[in-house]
């Protein structure tokens, strides 16, 4: 099985393509703390045609790079972290 890859996007650009070639739904995806960015990732050996150009992040960016900043930080409010 292929290594899971993330691509970050603003929520404005997210198609519904991409939302059908990732492994989150709507409603299980990860979300910045004022909703207009989301992740999305795959599993697949090839980055989905849907995901365009954009960056693909490994698990361990996602984890360093891109949770770490404060518009991503975790509030009392969330129970889990879907990764």
């Amino acid at each position: 099985m292929a290594d899971r890859k993330f691509i970050v996007l603003n929520t404005t650009d997210v198609t519904s393509q991409m939302w059908s070639d990732s492994i989150e739904a709507e409603n299980t995806a990860r979300f910045n703390n004022d909703g207009s960015k989301v992740f999305l990732s795959h599993r697949e050996e090839a980055k989905p045609a849907s995901y365009g150009d954009n960056e693909e992040y490994t698990l361990d960016d996602i984890m360093d790079n891109v949770l770490t900043q404060s518009e991503w930080q975790a509030d009392e409010s969330d129970e889990e972290i879907p990764l």
